[in-house]
């Protein structure tokens, strides 16, 4: 509580957000269900809201008390589709995590060995991206191509008529 106060005086226009992984830990322990843990995390992550709803139903037919619970709680504070502003993602924090990992042995170094060694491993990472995206023959990243390649493999078509088919999606 002492931190959502200080959070709400200093920055006053800033939304105030869970976080997902504590809040699986809390289901976990709560619920004890993996299948709850799944659907709601599953829920958490989804971009657009239909699949959100999709999710967010299925977990309210298997357990109803978390479906309340999560709903109390406001979807606002811990889902991606409905995050008032721009949260989650590698743009945010997770490039922070990823940054503080790389740097643990290097922070005791001298400043300016520091320097070039964070200069030296962001010129690899560039450099190995700008190989990856030159060898992509795609408009789409490895993991769209995948997702849809998956998507694609579920798709159902059947002849209705001669000229017509029918397609489950």
């Amino acid at each position: 509580p002492a931190i959502k106060v200080a959070m709400a005086k200093e920055y006053p226009e800033l939304p105030h957000g869970f976080c997902v992984f504590h809040m699986n830990m809390n289901l976990k322990n709560i619920f004890k269900s993996h299948v709850v843990c799944k659907l709601f995390h599953e829920a958490s992550r989804a971009h657009r809201q239909i699949e959100f709803l999709e999710k967010i139903r299925e977990l309210s037919r298997v357990n109803m008390r978390t479906y309340e619970y999560l709903m109390r709680v406001g979807p606002h504070r811990w889902s991606r589709a409905y995050c008032p502003v721009r949260r989650y993602g590698g743009m945010t924090s997770n490039i922070v995590e990823r940054m503080n990992n790389c740097l643990r042995y290097a922070r005791q170094l001298p400043i300016t060995t520091l320097v070039e060694y964070v200069r030296d491993m962001m010129q690899k990472w560039f450099h190995e991206r700008r190989d990856a995206a030159s060898r992509n023959t795609t408009q789409l990243s490895r993991w769209a191509t995948e997702k849809l390649t998956k998507k694609m493999k579920h798709q159902i078509s059947t002849r209705c008529a001669q000229w017509i088919m029918l397609i489950s999606m």
